[in-house]
């Protein structure tokens, strides 16, 4: 009851007890039960610290009250467990997602007032950050090197010609490995030129000269950080309060995928700077020259950077020109976007003897229509590379954009048709996921607009449904900031960061597949889908404590039902999470000081002929570093019949190991720097009925060949 009397105290106490048990993990027990991670006493010290500052200034009842939807959610976990498929999602890590969304509510009921001068500064430090950790984790891929290649041809050759870089592997100061030039035709005389249009490897032209490729990282992050603060002043030019808007600015500054991109050498953040300024710009269709040349500048660069963005500077141009322009804004404005135009038909015609600048992608088509029916969903709801999966934020902007029309019709309509022109564009080509790169690439250009739908929708009160929505956006983006390599990536089989950032039961099992076309993707889409449409619809009031537990409660069943319709077995990484940590096994409250991964049963007939890269027990699992033991049951083994030998095989390149077995076990020492693959080889036939894996121990690993 002292709780109840005391709002404050138990919004404290709610936070840091999902804090504890999403930053605890969580694990399915040896014996079907929950496990639940035990955090240090430091880390449960500096959660409560953090939210008694959260909470001691907070005057607002109507928001405490709100949050004590929260509490049934770690006490339903802690008293029943996870007991059906599907329910153990909502466990562990997810868990922060929970506390982030009574972070932002407390947050945002304060009415924060951020001043213009420490908003880019402070942005520009967490894209710089950002973009640094990606730089050293993961460095320049897929589409980047390429870019970087062009700038460097300019700056020590000063030409376009890729001949001389790709022979002297100049690429090797920002990249490790041997590399191709990417074209399908060849220029003039047979010269190799890029595909990639040139804009952005003249843009970052100044800052590599000055730094290389960490200047480049530097530069592009800064940009992130001015698209930022264009938002923000477009959102406070629109927005009833600006506080609100305020507010709202650093929650989407602090979103995917903007946040994945900061500082990687991509043309989609140039282009949504681009797009967010004329949108700004074109608010007040008067002005006078320097304001025509300005946008007339915009949108003339854009197809410098991509062919594509083409659209984009047509629909942004009848944007402004709906709002009947004078002669002095619109007459200069044109005149440089049709000197643009030459320009790119006149660079084409030079170096490859044609104006059409699509005809350097070659003869294959590149556009489809009937890939819209993979890559429409897939742009949304893949697990992988999907917008909605790793931003459900964004599900509120076109509900926004249908109640902007009322106000600015013209405004709405711009940004409308934009999203609806790019999502075509991206959803018809043949790669849509945008290949080596963060999530939703291809969406990033219209991240004004599509930010601008949701701060309007917004513009009254965070519901608690939209609280939970920017919950899980804040979730992912500090799970995808302190492991970049979780979320720039390509086609990876299941995504890493839902191979990770899960609770007892992976997302992975969870969320569909279209870049592997996985048979139940459009059933798991069918429900995911729903659940944002509930969650967007409607007007957003002030949230409440019963509206958040029904939203929690959503979320829930929708992972329960997602876990009945999926086609993918469980994991035994979900057995694995917290090997040799203390733990608690729920619903029967007993304490494991050192955990241990039970695989029971594991009833698999083995014959070595059967198998011959080996019978995977567990692939790409989360070890710790240090000594490990995996003991191996066996019945039906013909007499004198040998044992398997295990691999224990790293994700990452390097020396994988062959350990032989000591009275049915075997030892091993792994360097916490990889995932690993375990696998059965050679021996003799037999009857699997169950494998027990136990680290953290003090035996010295068995001696074993190296591959």
């Amino acid at each position: 009851m002292r709780l109840v009397r005391r709002p404050r105290l138990a919004v404290a106490a709610v936070l840091v007890l999902l804090s504890g048990l999403a930053l605890g993990g969580a694990a399915r027990a040896a014996d079907g039960g929950l496990l639940q991670g035990l955090p240090p006493l430091l880390v449960w010290a500096v959660v409560a610290a953090g939210a008694a500052l959260l909470v001691v200034r907070c005057d607002d009842r109507g928001t405490c009250a709100a949050l004590g939807g929260l509490w049934p959610v770690p006490v339903v976990i802690l008293l029943a467990g996870a007991p059906w498929p599907g329910a153990g999602a909502l466990t562990g890590r997810p868990l922060a997602a929970l506390a982030l969304a009574g972070v932002v509510l407390l947050w945002l009921s304060r009415r924060p007032r951020i001043p213009g001068w420490l908003f880019v500064p402070a942005v520009f430090a967490v894209q710089l950050a950002s973009g640094a950790q990606s730089a050293v984790r993961v460095g320049p891929q897929g589409d980047e090197p390429h870019y970087l290649v062009v700038t460097e041809s300019l700056l020590l050759d000063h030409d376009l010609r890729l001949e001389r870089d790709f022979e002297q592997r100049r690429y090797l100061t920002f990249f490790d490995r041997p590399m191709e030039p990417h074209y399908r035709v060849r220029g003039r005389e047979g010269a190799i030129y890029s595909l990639h249009a040139v804009g952005l490897s003249v843009l970052i032209l100044p800052a590599y000269a000055l730094a290389g490729y960490p200047g480049a990282v530097a530069f592009m992050a800064l940009l992130t950080a001015l698209l930022c603060n264009e938002v923000r002043l477009l959102l406070r030019r629109v927005l009833p309060e600006p506080t609100r808007a305020d507010g709202l600015a650093v929650v989407f500054a602090l979103s995917p995928p903007l946040l994945n991109f900061g500082g990687l050498v991509f043309t989609e953040v140039p282009a949504a700077l681009a797009v967010a300024v004329v949108l700004r710009l074109g608010l007040e269709a008067q002005g006078g020259v320097g304001k025509g040349l300005a946008i007339g500048t915009l949108l003339g660069a854009l197809p410098w950077l991509n062919a594509r963005y083409s659209i984009l500077s047509l629909l942004l141009a009848l944007y402004v020109m709906a709002g009947r322009p004078g002669l002095r804004l619109w007459l200069p404005g044109g005149l440089v976007g049709a000197l643009s135009a030459a320009g790119i038909a006149s660079y084409h015609s030079i170096l490859y003897g044609f104006f059409d600048p699509r005809r350097v992608y070659g003869r294959r088509p590149e556009f489809d229509p009937a890939t819209l029916i993979e890559g429409g969903p897939g742009l949304l709801l893949d697990q992988e590379f999907g917008l909605l999966v790793y931003a459900p934020l964004f599900a509120l902007a076109v509900p926004g954009l249908w109640s902007l029309r009322r106000s600015r019709p013209r405004l709405a309509a711009g940004a409308a048709l934009t999203v609806a022109a790019m999502f075509l564009v991206a959803g018809t080509w043949h790669m849509w996921r945008g290949g080596f790169n963060p999530p939703a690439r291809f969406l990033v250009p219209l991240w004004a607009p599509l930010v601008l739908g949701v701060g309007w929708a917004l513009r009254e009160a965070i519901s608690a449904r939209a609280a939970l929505l920017i919950g899980w956006t804040l979730f992912v983006a500090a799970s995808g900031v302190l492991r970049p390599e979780l979320v720039h990536r390509d086609r990876d089989g299941t995504a890493p960061l839902w191979r990770v950032a899960s609770g007892a039961e992976e997302w992975t099992r969870l969320l569909p597949a279209y870049v592997l076309a996985e048979p139940d993707r459009h059933r798991l889409a069918a429900i995911w889908g729903s659940l944002l449409l509930l969650a967007a619809v409607g007007r957003h009031r002030r949230a409440t404590a019963g509206g958040l537990l029904a939203a929690t409660a959503a979320l829930a069943g929708a992972g329960l039902l997602a876990g009945q319709m999926t086609d993918a077995p469980p994991s035994v990484r979900d057995w694995t999470r917290l090997l040799g940590r203390p733990a608690v096994v729920f619903p029967t409250w007993s304490f494991e000081p050192r955990a241990e991964a039970g695989w029971l049963p594991l009833a698999t007939d083995y014959a070595p002929h059967r198998f011959p890269g080996g019978l995977t027990l567990g692939e790409r699992l989360e070890l710790r570093a240090g000594s490990h033991e995996l003991e191996l049951r066996m019945q039906d083994r013909p007499p004198g019949s040998a044992d398997p030998a295990l691999l224990v095989v790293p994700e990452r390149p390097g020396a994988w190991q062959t350990i032989s077995a000591v009275d049915g076990r075997y030892r091993f020492r792994v360097d916490g720097q990889s995932a690993w693959r375990l696998a059965l080889v050679g021996g003799g036939p037999g009857r699997i009925v169950g494998v027990q894996l136990r680290a953290g121990s003090t035996f010295s690993p068995s001696p074993g060949p190296k591959g």
